[in-house]
């Protein structure tokens, strides 16, 4: 009789997976293999790894049954997938699996801790930021450099630069990751000006930028329209040797663009050989923001024509422009190609495919678009008030506003606006003063 050396099998088992680079079909051969070892299915790395590729595959629920049906369960177990809730954007649950984590008695490690403070930043919830700051306390990771740049970062892009600041101050060992994320901070938060006067410290301090350094000051020049402190950078950024970097250079491209100098962010564009679909969206983008929707569209040809995949934001771009020129023809044959591409439904394309056809006054078509989107943001609904109540649809506009609270979305000011619009070309001033309290309530 075959003895079946299990630990081996398992160990073999163990390296295929460990060895793909996130290819689901690979994966799922390897999965039936190790569905017909009893060992290798309850086996906790073995589980760990499966769970690990599968949340990096972007297939989740399966990831989460994996999961569910091991005997055992540990903290790399739980932040395999957990990493994958936050890679796909899924925040909301990776912060449940805190809870089931704590009531099962497993505790989080660093990098566990970590994942959890980027769900937080995705979801921009300070208040769940501060009690897992908390939580890093109690356990003495608040000295762990990667969680202490993590929380800066988080703190930041919530909007609480106070405590990121102070958190910043309190660092034995500050980075260059350090500063970036407290410069990204203010950025976030359109002060241009301290961001820009943190650099200058940054360098008083020894530290040298590095990409994303040089990218967050080169929005910081944009936000304040300063052409002077972008050429300085722009200067800086060639000498040290970042012009070859593509997220460097598309932001030099939008920075010169938002000074107006699209004849400069052209020849950054046209000096850089190596282009692709970033570089291409911030030149788009660019022509677009200073009402050149027909260069814009000039452009996309010669995407097109050199073989350039384009993506949801390039999509955008060309939304807008093809709502500034009026043009419905080119409207609908760009809206084939997101279809083609199977885009529709991604939020930033569909959310600028919605807003144009309501420039355009094709309601239905708006309507349509929208009603696709799995998750239909403030903004898409607000694009739809707006166009219906800008063609003289005052009875539409409520009805949508209504169905928007219905769905949990909280309206925005330019929804408020548009929604009060429809009140007063509808004379329907009891309605109207209800709306007013909730603006002013929220």
């Amino acid at each position: 009789m075959l003895v079946v050396d299990y630990t081996s099998k398992i160990n073999d088992i163990y390296d295929s997976l460990a060895s793909i680079d996130v290819n689901i079909e690979e994966g799922e051969i390897l999965y039936a293999e190790i569905s017909k070892c009893e060992k290798s299915v309850a086996n906790l790395c073995i589980g760990s790894a499966l769970v690990g590729m599968y949340a990096k595959c972007g297939c989740l629920v399966k990831a989460r049954e994996i999961l569910e049906n091991l005997p055992a369960r540990d903290v790399v177990l739980w932040t395999a997938l957990i990493g994958g809730y936050v890679e796909y954007g899924h925040n909301v649950d990776a912060l449940m699996c805190m809870k089931e984590m704590q009531c099962q008695g497993i505790q989080p490690n660093d990098f566990t801790l970590v994942c959890f403070l980027k769900a937080c930043q995705g979801l921009k919830d300070a208040d769940e930021s501060q009690r897992i700051h908390d939580y890093i306390v109690c356990m003495g990771y608040e000295r762990d450099s990667l969680i202490g740049n993590v929380l800066v970062d988080v703190y930041g892009k919530c909007g609480c630069l106070l405590e990121a600041r102070n958190l910043f101050e309190k660092m034995e060992n500050r980075t260059v990751i350090s500063w970036t994320a407290l410069i990204a901070g203010y950025v976030e938060a359109g002060d241009g000006h301290e961001a820009l006067e943190c650099f200058r410290k940054m360098r008083l301090d020894q530290i040298s930028p590095d990409a994303s350094t040089f990218v967050c000051c080169l929005k910081s020049s944009s936000l304040l329209v300063s052409i002077t402190e972008g050429r300085e950078l722009h200067t800086e950024i060639a000498m040290k040797g970042f012009e070859n970097n593509h997220l460097v250079t598309a932001t030099l491209i939008d920075m010169y663009t938002k000074c107006e100098l699209l004849t400069e962010a052209q020849d950054i564009f046209d000096r850089n050989v190596d282009h692709d679909v970033v570089l291409w969206t911030a030149l788009i983008g660019g022509y677009v923001a200073q009402g050149y929707s027909e260069e814009a569209l000039k452009c996309l040809e010669r995407m097109e024509n050199g073989n350039f995949s384009m993506n949801a934001v390039t999509f955008a771009c060309i939304f807008q422009a093809c709502s500034c020129i009026r043009s419905v023809k080119k409207s609908q044959e760009v809206h084939i190609k997101v279809v083609k591409k199977g885009m529709e439904k991604e939020p930033i394309a569909g959310s600028a495919l919605t807003n144009m056809y309501c420039k355009l006054g094709r309601l239905e078509d708006a309507q349509n678009v929208a009603k696709k989107l799995p998750d239909r943001e403030v903004v898409v609904w607000t694009a739809l008030m707006d166009g219906y109540v800008e063609h003289g649809f005052a009875e539409k506009t409520l009805e949508i506003f209504q169905q928007m609270q219905h769905e949990g979305i909280e309206a925005c000011q330019i929804a408020f606006v548009s929604v009060l619009t429809a009140c007063s070309n509808l004379h329907a001033l009891h309605q109207g003063k209800l709306i007013h309290t909730h603006s002013i309530v929220t």
